[in-house]
């Protein structure tokens, strides 16, 4: 099924997409949390991604949602079970809804599936999204990234009200 709000549409991810997903992942990293964790943890934290490691973790379970515009995949959520595995949009389409309507996307199907709380590791860059749609913080860690560097992280976690 695919939704459309505004000028995006949303559908499910496919192992196809692999290589935009990259590429949306890798720019809002290099472009945006840069700032809250500096070149050297930004570049270990997409050290080694691939768009094979997309299509593997659709393999292993994880869903994902893309927002795409035209034939371009501008943001994506991934999903297993009841954690947000990741929500990233690319920088030219931030601050449009999109992140919004992913993680509501995905909040929604959460709840159908009857998990009564969603969890997630919220980068620094991504806490006051979070906050601001109802999560709470658990507990601030240290990640190791794939480059083999430490990132800030911070788990949150959403109750959820049966559908």
């Amino acid at each position: 099924m695919i939704e459309t709000r505004t000028a995006y549409a949303y559908r499910a991810g496919r192992p196809e997409d692999g290589h935009d997903l990259l590429g949306v992942h890798v720019r809002a990293v290099l472009e945006v949390a840069i700032r809250d964790y500096g070149e050297d943890v930004a570049r270990s934290w997409v050290s080694g991604l691939t768009p094979e490691g997309y299509r593997a973790s659709m393999a292993n379970g994880e869903t994902f949602d893309v927002a795409v515009q035209g034939p371009r995949i501008v943001g994506f959520c991934g999903v297993k079970g009841n954690e947000i595995a990741g929500l990233f949009v690319d920088p030219d389409h931030m601050r449009q809804g999109i992140a919004s309507t992913l993680l509501d996307r995905a909040l929604a199907r959460q709840r159908a599936s009857g998990f009564p709380r969603c969890i997630l590791s919220a980068s620094l860059t991504a806490v006051r999204f979070y906050e601001s749609r109802g999560f709470r913080v658990i507990r601030e860690r240290a990640k190791g990234t794939r480059g083999g560097l430490d990132m800030a992280v911070v788990d949150m976690e959403q109750r959820l009200a049966p559908s």
